[in-house]
């Protein structure tokens, strides 16, 4: 089974354009509201007619502009499935179910179908509800029944889980997944999260734009998303104002730089903000409030703390029973388990697969790998993996274990931020410093004196140096995202993000050879 869609269609100052071929499987148009997703579906199912192009499927064309072939929906084959089920409200959920039967003129067989799809759907004793009488999951089942026993060559599922609360959500999405893998044929899933993507489909096509930016199989995706919406919508939350093109080249940009698909970007922002740029991009973000630590160590411990101190649910899962009695007295907020964090069963017993993020933090790097492969396989958490190692980084990149930290590194960072502090004493007011984009590029906080030369002026009156960028200024707490008539004032606290190295004080910033000008 294939499905060939190249269509063009205009609506108003909106045009979908998009070209894709899929296979048997699940695979996933991830992309934000209102960008063509659902209008692509639409001229799959026959609903809504392209403008111009061609959609085949299995050797049928649907669709030609050119031969001016345009078959009606129900001599498709297609089953559409819409985002609040479109169930019969006056009708009951048997009568629903027969009205995908309508090829069926016997009525042994009719009624045969009929108990087959109740059984397979667990819809017994629901046959004579009617839709406001069913909860969202028998809903979802009973419009899926409906579609099914039409016996459709391709199924179209339409934001399947949008109205569903989240626990509901995930209970459904692992009974879809096993419904679709009987179904055996090709499913085209419109979300815009992630977490579906991920958990639903075996391919992802985002779309952006009315455009279709990349289409991979779904672990390919989220390893190398391939461009930066794509990077955005797959979740990367690394994404800095430093930019790095090609091998060697790193960019700060300014209001002239000009983004290219392949280039990886950074944003910077307050949590707020940033939740609120995700959302407004229609990327789903939800907060850890269950976490799972493997290990009972001094990053367990610190990382404990910080999760506690947001609020979250802490478990801490150690073998040594001395090291769990510290961690209890220490943290007794959380729950600490004396047990091997490698046993199938206690992950299981302990809830693993209800987490919203799981770290691997034991001093063995064999079994944090295993851990995170593990809690992968039988979750949606967000995933932490600690590697003493740094060798074999090539391997590590090419596995699915989240977010990879080597102690080492982060030990490095912290010397050379201790250096510049100690240079304080010399004359640099540096208060922190990151290493960024393989430490092409340098994020500094500098504070504001009475002495600064860049006090009191509008941002875009500064003659501050190439690839320099005031990415937040610090006033008081309150945090500023810089526009050009903005100010820094004594007291400030300024991040700076520069491909430079070596500055030591806020009027660095400045181009000695514009200001002498």
């Amino acid at each position: 089974m294939s499905l060939t869609v190249d269509i063009k269609k205009k609506l108003g100052s909106f045009e979908l354009e998009t070209k894709f071929e899929a296979e048997n499987g699940v695979m996933c148009l991830l992309g934000p509201s209102g960008c063509g997703k659902s209008m692509t579906l639409k001229c799959i199912a026959g609903i809504e007619k392209p403008d111009e192009g061609r959609i085949e499927l299995d050797g049928t064309v649907l669709f030609d502009s050119k031969k001016g072939i345009n078959l009606p929906p129900q001599k498709r084959r297609v089953g559409y499935m819409f985002q609040n089920y479109a169930l019969f409200p006056n009708m009951t959920v048997r009568q629903n179910i027969l009205c995908g039967m309508r090829h069926i003129k016997d009525k042994a067989e009719k009624k045969a179908t009929l108990n087959k799809y109740v059984s397979m759907f667990r819809l017994e004793g629901l046959e004579n509800h009617r839709p406001a009488q069913l909860s969202g999951g028998q809903a979802q089942r009973t419009a899926l029944a409906r579609i099914m026993v039409s016996d459709p060559k391709l199924l179209l599922l339409d934001e399947p889980f949008s109205a569903l609360d989240a626990h509901l959500r995930d209970k459904l999405m692992i009974e879809m997944r096993d419904v679709l893998a009987k179904f055996g044929r090709e499913v085209i899933m419109v979300t815009h999260s992630r977490d579906e993507a991920n958990n639903m489909s075996c391919e992802i096509a985002v779309m952006d734009g009315g455009k279709l930016l990349t289409k991979n199989k779904t672990k390919a995706l989220f390893a190398d998303p391939g461009s930066v919406p794509a990077a955005i919508l797959t979740g990367c939350k690394n994404i800095a104002s430093a930019e790095k093109r090609g091998e060697h080249e790193v960019y700060i940009p300014d209001g002239s730089f000009t983004l290219l698909a392949g280039d990886r970007i950074s944003v910077v922002a307050s949590p707020k903000l940033a939740a609120k740029f995700f959302h407004k991009i229609g990327v789903q973000t939800n907060p850890v409030k269950r976490v799972m630590l493997l290990g009972g160590g001094r990053i367990s411990y610190y990382l404990a703390r910080q999760m506690l101190d947001f609020g979250a649910s802490v478990k801490i899962i150690e073998s040594s029973a001395a090291v769990c009695d510290s961690l209890a007295e220490r943290l007794p907020e959380a729950t600490i388990i004396h047990g091997d964090g490698t046993s199938e069963q206690l992950l299981a017993e302990e809830g693993i697969a209800k987490m919203d993020a799981v770290a691997s933090l034991t001093g063995i790097d064999e079994e944090n790998v295993l851990m995170s492969l593990y809690a992968r396989s039988v979750s949606s958490a967000k995933i932490v993996t600690k590697i003493n190692r740094t060798t074999f980084s090539h391997i590590i990149k090419g596995m699915d274990l989240g977010s990879v930290f080597h102690p080492r590194y982060i030990a490095a960072d912290h010397i050379v931020r201790y250096v510049r502090a100690m240079q304080n004493s010399l004359g640099s007011n540096v208060e922190t410093l990151y290493k960024i984009v393989g430490n092409k590029a340098e994020a500094l906080e500098f504070r504001a004196t009475e002495k600064s030369a860049v006090c009191g002026r509008p941002l875009m009156e500064l003659p501050t140096r190439p690839n320099l960028l005031i990415g937040a200024i610090n006033r008081e707490g309150r945090i500023i995202t810089p526009g050009g008539r903005d100010t820094i004032e004594p007291g400030d606290t300024v991040v700076v993000v520069t491909a430079a190295t070596g500055l030591d004080d806020l009027d660095d910033i400045l181009d000695k050879r514009r200001v002498k000008a």
